[in-house]
């Protein structure tokens, strides 16, 4: 495991490496951001948006959570929402989950959570138990890959929920996607994009059946 001195150690070389290719680079970086993309994603390790995208730094803003989740009540997420769209005035939101997700797994599996991890993944039982029925034919690996992917497309009917996105969505060029990264391939995989021509659920539910059947 690195500890501190090593990661200080890393971030000099990588400082040294960026300003001998562009030495301007730190110095535009300073001068203010211009994200293209408003980022929901999984706060899992192994998901690093600018890393999956090898987009560098200044093109994401970022919310991540256990489990990618949109809450309603979430002012976190309200706060990173508002100011990505109305003061950043970003026209792409992705909601991107992941394969083998850990918050996912432990919902499917049945683990026994209990303390603010299980208060925090409520949403996802509540996915679970919505699908458990249409589920149940597939293999243990297929309901995991498909779980993971119902609880992006439902966490992007809240998304789509909220009167900030139904504004944005009604009177600009705003575009909402729900995207899932696959670890094993390494692949980012859009499964459903929504904008002002195609709001309604019933896109995102043409592809949970889609996926179900």
């Amino acid at each position: 495991m690195e500890n501190l001195q090593q990661l200080l150690q890393a971030n000099q070389s990588w400082q040294n490496t960026i300003h001998s290719k562009d030495p301007k680079y730190f110095t535009k970086l300073a001068a203010g951001q211009q994200p293209k993309i408003l980022w929901f994603g999984c706060a899992d390790s192994r998901t690093s948006p600018e890393i999956i995208t090898a987009t560098e730094l200044g093109n994401f803003f970022v919310h991540r959570n256990v489990g990618n989740i949109i809450y309603q009540n979430d002012n976190s997420m309200h706060a990173v929402l508002d100011y990505g769209v109305r003061f950043l005035n970003i026209k792409q939101i992705v909601i991107c989950g992941h394969t083998q997700c850990g918050a996912v797994g432990a919902v499917l599996q049945g683990d026994k959570l209990d303390g603010a991890i299980k208060t925090w993944l409520g949403d996802i039982y509540t996915v679970h138990a919505t699908y458990q029925a249409r589920l149940a034919k597939f293999s243990q690996h297929e309901q995991y890959d498909k779980l993971v992917r119902l609880n992006v497309l439902e966490q992007l009917k809240h998304l789509l929920n909220i009167k900030l996105v139904q504004d944005f969505l009604n009177s600009n060029d705003l575009v909402v996607t729900g995207a899932v990264f696959n670890l094993a391939t390494g692949l980012v995989e859009n499964l459903v994009e929504c904008s002002k021509e195609h709001i309604n659920s019933s896109l995102i539910d043409s592809a949970i059946n889609e996926l179900l059947k």
